[in-house]
């Protein structure tokens, strides 16, 4: 299975195994936001990451943090 994760930078692609993505197949299709853990790989100028760890992520999980460094 591959994912792709994006944000304000760009995007990067993630591999899953098999065995991953049949264990885990209802959390990584239906969280809107994951947090992934793996190894990064970077081959002629294309970023992956081999995804080792999944976690599910709560929509303003860093609302708090931001709130906490509001310098205005």
């Amino acid at each position: 299975m591959f994912l792709t994760l994006e944000d304000e930078t760009g995007t990067i692609n993630v591999v899953v195994r098999p065995q991953q993505a049949e264990s885990e197949f209802t959390l990584l299709a239906q969280q809107p936001i994951l947090l992934v853990r793996g190894v990064l790989q970077v081959e002629d100028g294309v970023w992956n990451i081999r995804g080792e760890t999944f976690l599910p992520i709560r929509a303003g999980a860093g609302e708090d943090f931001a709130r906490g460094h509001d310098f205005h």
